[in-house]
């Protein structure tokens, strides 16, 4: 089955739900659920104003940002992965909370102060994955909906930093509204050209994963002594293991 992780809290709710009706010598009824096929019919056609959004939002973007390479280059499929632990500092909550701006914007802002940084450039694009799930009906769904949307950064001189974090809130709402174009479709739209081994859009991408919405880091159990727990395999795929206690 391939899925995104918002998927695997669904997964886990069914197996409960199912595992409890069976045990009772009931069966659950999911006839009228939307499924992953009807998104799919849904978003094949790209949507006028998210085509408008797009061209306006990466009318002036630059997509070839060079950053100083420390380790050889990897290919378009792979990359460098760094694992940040849940959120502890006081400091960062209060910031994002006083500020009202999110977790996510606050990461991805510092992410693009970094990048402007190494690369001494103040116009450049970074591509971030979304959950792209921007209507409830989606939520019980078991699919990959993620996409993979461009930012656009801007850095500009005399702009406090509370100012470049309220800005970059405000396009990240924008960019989220507008994420079901498919990536392929929006490449087409700008007129870029792909290359062997290079993304034609951004050269560097920022993941902010939130494992509370998954749950795929504890085991979950209910009242009815069906125990949840996720697993890795030799293969680096993780794989959820029932049990019943006793």
């Amino acid at each position: 089955m391939f899925c995104d992780g918002w998927s695997m809290g669904v997964l886990r709710r069914q197996l409960f739900e199912n595992y409890n009706a069976l045990k009772n010598g009931t069966y659950c009824h999911r006839d009228n659920e939307i499924q992953y096929f009807d998104y799919a019919l849904e978003t094949e056609e790209s949507k006028e104003e998210d085509r408008k959004f797009w061209e306006e939002h990466l009318k002036n973007a630059d997509f070839s940002t060079e950053l100083p390479q420390s380790h050889p280059q990897v290919k378009a499929d792979g990359g460098f992965n760094a694992e940040v632990p849940v959120l502890s500092s006081e400091k960062v909550r209060s910031y994002c909370i006083d500020h009202k701006i999110s977790a996510y914007t606050f990461f991805l802002g510092v992410y693009g102060f970094m990048l402007h940084s190494c690369s001494g450039e103040t116009d450049f694009v970074t591509g971030t994955p979304v959950l792209n799930r921007n209507d409830d009906k989606w939520s019980n769904t078991i699919g990959f909906f993620n996409n993979t949307v461009p930012v656009s950064f801007c850095i500009k001189e005399k702009e406090t930093v509370a100012e470049y974090f309220r800005r970059l809130s405000g396009q990240v709402l924008e960019c989220l509204d507008h994420s079901q174009m498919q990536f392929d479709r929006l490449v087409e739209l700008m007129y870029l050209r792909r290359r062997e081994g290079e993304n034609p859009m951004f050269q560097s991408v920022l993941a902010f994963a939130n494992d509370s919405l998954t749950g795929k880091n504890e085991s979950v159990s209910d009242e009815s002594g069906l125990e949840i727990s996720w697993v890795r395999s030799n293969e680096e795929i993780g794989r959820a293991s029932c049990r019943e206690r006793v």
